[in-house]
């Protein structure tokens, strides 16, 4: 009879453990989803703003290739002489306009004209000017000849 007692109380005690061990998996496993929902919930939030990074690079990148393909397109305008030439730099020197002089005014002055009250300045080939905000105009003035006719 004490055996029997024995067996049902260690059955008892089995199906106890088994049911605490149950319940601890089941809580254990509802942890393990929880914490696995939470972390999927983080990488979806990652995603999305991921994607968004992503689109907002891909949309400057598509700003930066036309900025360039503008840039590639742009000509610069001076004139020498009334006559006017493009180029692809943004800049020229003295020795870029006088390279568009013709022949017989190689010895030639060249002046920039200037706005308003200014006075018109004569250029030296190494001299830089911009052509990003207005076009420039030049003109040539021949060598004085002073007392000789």
């Amino acid at each position: 009879m004490l055996d029997s007692l024995i067996i049902k109380t260690v059955k008892s005690v089995k199906r106890q453990l088994s049911q605490k061990w149950n319940r601890c998996a089941a809580t254990n496993q509802r942890k393990y989803i929880m914490n696995e929902s939470e972390e999927l919930k983080r990488d979806e939030e990652r995603v999305k703003v991921d994607k968004e990074r992503i689109k907002h690079d891909e949309e400057r990148l598509a700003r930066d290739e036309a900025r360039l393909e503008h840039d590639k397109k742009a000509k610069y305008i001076f004139s020498l002489d009334g006559k006017k030439y493009e180029t692809d730099k943004s800049s020229v020197d003295g020795a870029d306009v006088r390279a568009k002089l013709p022949p017989e005014k190689v010895g030639y002055a060249i002046f920039l004209e200037a706005h308003g009250d200014k006075k018109d300045t004569q250029i030296t080939d190494t001299e830089t000017f911009s052509l990003v905000k207005d076009p420039l105009c030049f003109y040539s003035v021949p060598p004085a000849t002073f007392g000789l006719i």
